[in-house]
């Protein structure tokens, strides 16, 4: 015996949500933070600059949501990077070292530069 179940969605109920996930799949870093969308767009151009040089296409070192959810929890460990979805041992390996690096130096340069924005508004 073989049952076939057809549930019907509304046209406009399909057309909203496939509206709403091109708008989202379009631009994954909408609803970023100033210091967040610094961070992503830094971790993009490292991304893309390292693909360059192992010869990969950017995606395959990390994703753009995965960029987006780095520059949201700016891990500081190779155990908090493991916690992004889709990066696993293979990725932390590989590219885990130089991209927490560069979170760290972007972190320094931003607690360098807190500082002397607070000292000059004393005045």
């Amino acid at each position: 015996m073989l049952v076939l179940v057809v549930t019907y969605r509304g046209a406009a109920a399909t057309r909203r949500a496939l509206g709403e996930r091109r708008a989202r799949d379009a631009e994954p870093s909408a609803g970023l933070s100033a210091e967040e969308l610094r961070r992503y767009e830094a971790i993009r151009d490292w991304r893309n600059q390292l693909a360059s040089q192992v010869g990969r296409p950017p995606y395959a070192v990390f994703t753009n949501r995965q960029a987006v959810e780095i520059a949201r929890r700016a891990p500081t460990t190779r155990s908090q990077l493991g916690e992004i979805q889709g990066i696993g041992a293979a990725k932390i390996k590989e590219f885990g070292d130089s991209l927490l690096a560069l979170l760290v130096a972007m972190a320094q340069v931003a607690q360098e530069v807190q500082p002397k924005a607070t000292e000059g508004s004393d005045g």
